[in-house]
């Protein structure tokens, strides 16, 4: 492979511990159901952190677990550290 001079990485996501419905800057929306905007978050369950969704107007992280739905209100949004954008 050819040298092409250093390679710098950026980390394109970083989570934020948050809870209750919080979201912090630059979160990562990543739908909408009825009105209620979701982000991608996680909530630790069972000794694991698991990805779900974030509804702040419920208040709550959503994970899916065992074939149901489990609600936090402790949990860490993902977040763009430079202002990333997806699309």
């Amino acid at each position: 492979m050819a040298y092409c001079g250093p390679t710098y990485s950026k980390p394109v996501a970083e989570s934020r511990p948050s809870s209750e419905g919080s979201v912090p800057p630059n979160a990562f929306e990543v739908g909408f159901d009825g009105g209620n905007v979701f982000y991608v978050a996680r909530a630790h369950h069972q000794g694991y952190n698991i990805p779900g969704k974030l509804v702040p107007a419920h208040g709550s992280c959503y994970v899916a677990w065992g074939g149901e739905e489990h609600a936090y209100q402790q949990y860490e949004v993902f977040t763009a550290p430079y202002g990333i954008t997806l699309e």
